[in-house]
């Protein structure tokens, strides 16, 4: 395939990450310069994930139906609009509303983006293909926090903000110049559609997507307290520890995507999710910052294994990849969800590890289903 579909799907996915980021560290000082509650900013974070959950399929049928190129210069006009908002905002209603349209934009860049590249990739280079993608929104994961809060410092907080929006429209600029719209195919048929989310393909994909976000749900929350006591680690040295897992994960999903390209999605798969199943309790038995920090790169490392290759299984199961993508990103974003709920629930009554060992049993069922199964690369 050309490159410059490529770049600019890295970029927007990049972008899009990486201004997920910047919220981090400037949104909650800017809340409590307004004198929001928890509560209120609570309700401002949440924003972005719910608008997320409840836009993607919609999204993603009407990428299927209006085309790649147009949902992606959408994208990242909504992205620019949100950003600018976040300059401007000096109230609840306007963070609010800027979250919940960053979500919104988030949506439709990660459905386009994997779509317009499934569209442009055969099926044996796929992996890698999405691989690079998921990689760069790692990368942006990693650089937005950092980027945020050291631009805020130079300029206040409006800047990070109107620097995100300017790139964001040149970006989708450059995509509606540059972009050409991958050949369209007949409106799906709802018979045909239906037959595709019942295979055995789709539904492994999406259950490995929403497994492994759970589990990182988990860990976002309720690991650092856990460390903190266990081990005194600082914030600063816990925050550096989840960025080793989110590096060694970008790392390892153009590494694995192409492995499953050449030995089958199903094993990859497969014993990836035997790598989370072993590497997640171990931070139960951790006794040293060298051993978190290895414990951290391993589980970043593990879960980068089987969503290398959910996601291009996929887009081979469901031929509509707008479609496709939406599924896969909505089983990720129930997962991300449902992890802290289910966390808070357990962790209420008992502790960390009758958290971690279930989850690790069903990660290994999941994972014999998976090397079992005869169906599917």
């Amino acid at each position: 395939m050309e490159r410059a579909p490529l770049l600019l799907a890295c970029a927007a996915v990049f972008l899009d990450a990486a201004g997920y980021g910047i919220v981090v560290p400037t949104v909650p000082l800017r809340a409590s310069e307004l004198g929001l509650s928890p509560l209120l900013l609570g309700l401002i974070f949440a924003a972005y994930p719910l608008v997320h959950l409840v836009v993607t399929l919609p999204l993603g049928l009407l990428c299927d139906r209006w085309g790649r190129k147009r949902v992606l210069v959408l994208g990242m006009v909504m992205l620019s609009a949100s950003s600018l908002s976040f300059s401007l905002s000096s109230s609840f209603p306007q963070l609010f509303l800027s979250r919940g349209v960053q979500g919104m934009a988030a949506a439709s860049i990660w459905v386009s983006s994997l779509a317009l590249l499934t569209d442009l990739t055969p099926s044996p280079g796929r992996g890698r293909t999405l691989g690079w993608v998921t990689a760069s929104m790692g990368v942006g994961a990693i650089a937005g926090p950092p980027l945020g809060g050291g631009m805020a410092e130079l300029g206040g907080y409006p800047l990070p903000f109107r620097l995100w929006s300017l790139l964001a429209l040149l970006l989708g600029l450059a995509s509606l110049l540059v972009l050409e719209e991958p050949p369209r195919r007949s409106p799906p048929r709802s018979s045909s559609l239906l037959r595709s989310l019942r295979s055995p393909d789709a539904l492994l994909s999406c259950s490995v997507a929403l497994l492994i976000w759970m589990g990182f749900g988990f860990l976002e929350p309720f690991a650092p307290p856990y460390l903190s006591s266990r081990l005194g680690l600082t914030q600063g040295e816990i925050g550096g520890m989840f960025g080793l897992a989110a590096l060694f994960l970008a790392v390892s999903r153009p590494l694995f995507g192409s492995l499953s390209d050449r030995f089958g999605r199903r094993r990859v798969i497969g014993w990836g999710l035997l790598a989370c199943a072993s590497s997640f309790p171990l931070i139960l038995l951790v006794g040293s910052v060298a051993e978190v920090t290895a414990v951290f790169c391993l589980v970043g490392l593990a879960i980068g294994i089987p969503l290398s290759s959910a996601l291009p299984l996929i887009t081979e199961a469901v031929p509509e990849a707008g479609t496709a993508s939406a599924l896969f990103l909505m089983a990720y974003s129930v997962g991300h969800v449902v992890g802290p709920l289910v966390g808070g629930a357990v962790l209420g009554r008992w502790g960390l590890a009758f958290l971690l060992y279930p989850y690790s049993l069903l990660l290994l069922v999941l994972a014999l289903l998976s090397l079992r199964a005869r169906s599917g690369r």
